[in-house]
C-alpha cells in the first residue's frame, strides 16, 4: 500500500505561524493550538497533494528535561507520533533536525512510505535531506513566506533541487 509521511517541524510551525496570523512572532506558551484540527488539516492536504493514504504524521520538538502536556496530548492523537530534541539553555531546540532526517532515511529505506511531505524553514536540514528526497516518489516541502532564513525561499529552493516528483506548496 502507498502512503505518504508527514513531518513536522513544530519549532518552526509555531515561530513562522504565529509571525504569519499575528504580525510577530508569540511565544509558545502565549499560543493555543487545536491538536485534533491541525491533525486533520495536515493529514487532508498530505492525501489531496500526493494523492495517498497518510501513513503517520511525524511531529518533532524540543523538550526540557520531559515531554509537555501539549506533547501528551499530541501523542494521543492516532495519526501522530511525537519525537523530542533538547532544548538549551538559550531557549534553542537541538536535535530536531536530526530526527527528522533520521526517520525519513528509515521509512524511505523500509519503503514504509512513498512520499512525503515537510513543514520545515531551517536551511540545514536541506544536506541531510538529499538521500530520502532519491529515495521516496513524491517530496513536498512547505515553507512559509516568513522563515528564520535570510531569503523566504531560498532554503526550499535548494532543497528542491534534484528530487523526482517533487513540489513545493
Amino acid at each position: 500500500m502507498e502512503r505518504v509521511a508527514v513531518f513536522v517541524d513544530a519549532g518552526y510551525l509555531f515561530a513562522a505561524g504565529t509571525k504569519e496570523l499575528f504580525g510577530e512572532q508569540l511565544k509558545r506558551e502565549d499560543v493555543s493550538l487545536n491538536y485534533v484540527a491541525v491533525e486533520e488539516k495536515l493529514r487532508l492536504a498530505a492525501e489531496e497533494h500526493s494523492k495517498l493514504d497518510l501513513l503517520r504524521i511525524y511531529w518533532y520538538d524540543g523538550a526540557y528535561l520531559h515531554p509537555t502536556t501539549q506533547h501528551t496530548e499530541l501523542a494521543r492523537l492516532s495519526n501522530v507520533k511525537v519525537r523530542l530534541g533538547l532544548i538549551n539553555s538559550r531557549g534553542e531546540q537541538k536535535g530536531v533536525d536530526s530526527l527528522i532526517v533520521t526517520d525519513m532515511i528509515t521509512l524511505a529505506r523500509n519503503r514504509a512510505m512513498d512520499s512525503c511531505m515537510l513543514l520545515t524553514g531551517d536551511e540545514d536540514i536541506r544536506v541531510g535531506c538529499s538521500w530520502p528526497k532519491n529515495m521516496v516518489f513524491g517530496f513536498i516541502c512547505w515553507v512559509s513566506s516568513l522563515q528564520r532564513v535570510t531569503n523566504p525561499t531560498f532554503c526550499a529552493k535548494k532543497l528542491m533541487l534534484s528530487t523526482y516528483g517533487n513540489r513545493l506548496i
